[in-house]
């Protein structure tokens, strides 16, 4: 007795229709109750999975329209060429030219990147410094780090930026109430 046949442009049909897919819907469109059978078929393609939604979802290379940070996404599900949140938030930092606060990366990313970035410094991936009054997440090379906080710190000293450190007319005067509420932030206290 022969098996069934089941064929990968089955699944190249229904993600060049669909764009994206899940699970489920590729083992309708195979005609398949066997997870093993999709990941078998789609080993024989340039595939996707996102890094938004638990990885939930697949797509194809030669579907998904990558911007410059290797991003993509099809209606709120976010891919990347650089595969899941840890791989791609860890290859966004080392390759920016000031590093990234978390608020920033979540906002690229388009998800919460707080337990990827803490897991990331954990597996020396990733280090972070306090900057700012923030922590900032750069690479763990010494000299692209280093350039990193240079240049950040140029941003942060250009006046109105955001996250900027403020000028004198903003810093608390000493023995006022907002210089007892920010005495153990340095970067707000005006030297005596």
């Amino acid at each position: 007795m022969r098996s069934t046949q089941f064929r990968a442009d089955k699944i190249t049909t229904h993600l060049h229709k669909k764009k994206i897919a899940t699970m489920a819907e590729l083992m309708v469109a195979l005609g398949t109750d066997a997870r093993r059978t999709v990941f078998r078929k789609l080993s024989e393609l340039n595939y996707r999975t996102s890094y938004s939604h638990r990885g939930r979802y697949y797509t194809l290379d030669r579907v998904a329209q990558f911007d410059k940070f290797g991003l993509w996404s099809y209606e709120d599900v976010w891919f990347s060429t650089h595969g899941t949140l840890l791989s791609t938030a860890a290859a966004i930092v080392e390759t920016s030219d000031s590093g990234y606060y978390a608020e920033e990366l979540d906002n690229l990313l388009h998800v919460g990147t707080k337990d990827a970035l803490r897991k990331l410094v954990g597996d020396a991936r990733l280090t972070r410094t306090r900057l700012g009054g923030q922590l900032l997440y750069c690479a763990t090379d010494a000299d692209c780090r280093r350039q990193q906080l240079l240049s950040r710190r140029v941003q942060l000293a250009e006046p109105g930026a955001a996250g900027a450190l403020p000028d004198a007319s903003t810093r608390p005067i000493r023995n006022s109430p907002r210089w007892a509420m920010c005495w153990r932030r340095p970067w707000l206290a005006v030297p005596a």
